[in-house]
């Protein structure tokens, strides 16, 4: 249970290929049951695909009044394909590998409030046999073929002189006159069902459900943060009251054992109470013994 691909098996990039190329590939959703997709490709640096994931809603059955005719509306998406600027031409009749691969997956009623992420998550780890994919490739037509192209656009510069060429890493290396010499980069194609996906995701547009979740999730971090920075000011507060306290009583206490120093009685016999015992010791003994 795929979607459907417009074109279905072969997008096609009209020349000149020093510009920027940008195609359009239309995703539709025939079944009742929402979709989600994503779409990778065999040479990340060469293409870019906005968006290259997202959701499409299931189509509606609508009856034509007075009557029981059911006509059904799909709901379809249609994505650019951007091919980078390339430093040289390629030959006329250079045989493009490339390849897209279009994964798809019902939505179930359970996984509504799931985000893409997640949701493409728990599909892989728990019913990757439910993942449908389609393969559609690439082809590079010669100056002929693309005399008159119907829904190509190449990007210009501002001056409309000359076109905008890219000599960051995402654009393709020189392309050499030798047709058997080297080896192409687009072999790391997808050649059957059953070769390990090497593909690599396309460039990453993101999806506005994600980004609602992730300012929701922003926002309440917030409010938690601004709710604890403000119990962690009367936990302080009271800290600093305690201390205070703390050192009142004992300031007060200190002060008390001085006072009871002061004022605390003389200990031991005094001095004429001694003399007069020892006299009366001496004389008791002299007359006595």
């Amino acid at each position: 249970m795929s979607v459907e691909l417009n074109p279905s098996s072969q997008l096609e990039f009209h020349r000149p290929f020093t510009q920027i190329v940008k195609e359009t590939l239309t995703i539709k959703n025939p079944h009742s049951s929402p979709v989600a997709f994503k779409v990778k490709t065999t040479a990340p640096k060469q293409y870019c695909v906005r968006p290259n994931s997202g959701r499409i809603e299931a189509g509606q059955d609508i009856q034509v009044q007075g009557t029981s005719y059911l006509f059904r509306i799909f709901s379809y998406l249609t994505l650019a394909v951007i091919l980078q600027a390339m430093r040289e031409e390629p030959p006329a009749d250079f045989k493009c590998r490339d390849k897209f691969l279009i994964q798809s997956a019902i939505i179930t009623a359970d996984q509504e409030s799931a985000n893409l992420s997640d949701f493409w998550t728990h599909i892989e780890k728990t019913a990757k046999e439910s993942i449908a994919e389609r393969k559609i490739r690439c082809h590079y037509l010669s100056s002929d073929e693309g005399s008159n192209p119907t829904n190509s656009t190449t990007v210009e510069s501002g001056d409309g002189d000359e076109s905008r060429t890219t000599n960051a890493p995402s654009s393709p290396p020189p392309y050499t006159p030798a047709r058997n010499s080297t080896i192409s980069r687009s072999q790391r194609t997808l050649e059957s069902p059953t070769t390990q996906d090497t593909t690599e995701p396309a460039d990453v547009q993101p999806d506005p459900r994600a980004d609602d979740s992730l300012q929701t999730a922003l926002d309440q971090a917030n409010a938690e943060i601004s709710h604890l920075r403000t119990l962690l000011i009367d936990a302080r507060k009271k800290l600093k009251a305690a201390e205070k306290k703390a050192e009142d009583r004992k300031n007060r206490l200190s002060t008390g054992l001085v006072s009871q120093k002061i004022h605390a009685a003389p200990e031991g016999v005094p001095v004429q109470l001694a003399a007069a015992l020892c006299l009366l010791a001496f004389f008791l003994s002299y007359f006595f013994f």
